[in-house]
């Protein structure tokens, strides 16, 4: 309830509406924030004493102990919603994502693109944005503009003038399987975990991840806050950024053009966005096997940690 408090919105017509931005993926970490001072308000204003379970009226007088932390967090939540309007930095993270983006419009540096595939990851991780911000990478600009422009009067994609720009590597390349290359990670559960929640949770993700929506395999597994996973959470992207740059470089391949439509399948994106580079494909499925050869260490580190916490409660039984 206090987040949806946290998200109300007054409009300039006087109309109430709700931030979606803040009831997505974007807004978890508001919501963990919220859930843990939350609790922290009424460990120390709600009254700790100790009721007999026996007696009549138990719940009736938690309820009373604990009416004077539910005002008082009401009443900051209430507060918090007003300033959050009056300041309007209610999606913040988001902003500054694509106030970044139009910082440099050609986003020509390939160093520039590297630094904003791991801002995204950052802030993906600890639930600061949200995939459909993430996804408009590079699609607009100086540079992607420039480029498609090129091809349409050279009549090819060779050569274009921005090769290594955020639009040609990113979304293409660095994202298999959205933020965080994840198709590489529900491959190595399904080849290196041996835990069946993990497996499940892989089969039911993989045709939305082909699909470059990983919502369920980063809230599942869980990846989101998870420090055993930040490391390749982080560096798979990047390397793939790097192979696809060096392909590029070698004139191995051309660079991504034409943009595709949002669903598009992540291994498809670049075939597509070359106008049918076959090489491309070769390019994609070895981002996709290093992917999966980074992430698979955790995934065993993850079993390891799970067998020795079964073993814990077995022993405590």
């Amino acid at each position: 309830m206090l987040n949806l408090i946290l998200t109300v919105r007054y409009t300039n017509n006087g109309e109430l509406a709700f931030g979606q931005d803040m009831l997505g993926m974007g807004g978890l970490f508001l919501g963990f924030l919220v859930g843990y001072l939350v609790g922290l308000s009424f460990k120390h204003l709600a009254n700790s004493q100790q009721q007999d379970k026996s007696s009549s009226g138990v719940t009736w007088n938690r309820a009373l102990d604990s009416l004077r932390a539910i005002i008082i967090v009401l009443v900051v939540a209430i507060c918090f919603s007003i300033l959050l309007n009056w300041l309007a930095i209610s999606v913040l993270p988001d902003q500054v994502i694509l106030r970044l983006q139009s910082l440099k419009a050609n986003q020509t540096s390939l160093l520039f693109s590297v630094a904003i595939v791991l801002l995204a990851g950052i802030m993906t991780f600890f639930g600061l944005t949200s995939m459909p911000i993430l996804a408009h990478f590079g699609r607009n600009g100086v540079a992607m503009t420039a480029n498609l422009n090129y091809a349409l009067i050279h009549h090819t994609i060779w050569g274009v003038p921005y090769p290594f720009s955020l639009g040609t590597l990113y979304e293409s390349f660095g994202a298999i399987g959205g933020t965080g290359s994840t198709l590489s990670l529900v491959i190595a559960i399904f080849l290196f975990s041996n835990q069946r929640d993990q497996q499940l949770i892989g089969r039911w993700s993989l045709l939305p991840v082909l699909f470059n929506f990983n919502s369920a395999i980063l809230v599942g597994v869980p990846v989101l806050g998870n420090g055993l996973y930040i490391i390749p959470f982080l560096l798979v992207p990047l390397v793939n950024v790097g192979i696809a740059a060096s392909a590029i470089a070698l004139h191995l391949t051309p660079a991504v053009v034409y943009q595709v439509p949002l669903g598009t399948p992540s291994l498809l994106q670049a075939l597509i966005g070359t106008n049918g580079n076959w090489v491309t494909l070769l390019v994609m499925a070895l981002n996709v096997g290093i992917g999966v050869w980074l992430y698979r260490p955790f995934v065993k580190l993850s079993n390891r940690l799970n067998t020795q916490g079964d073993g814990l409660d077995a022993t405590e039984r």
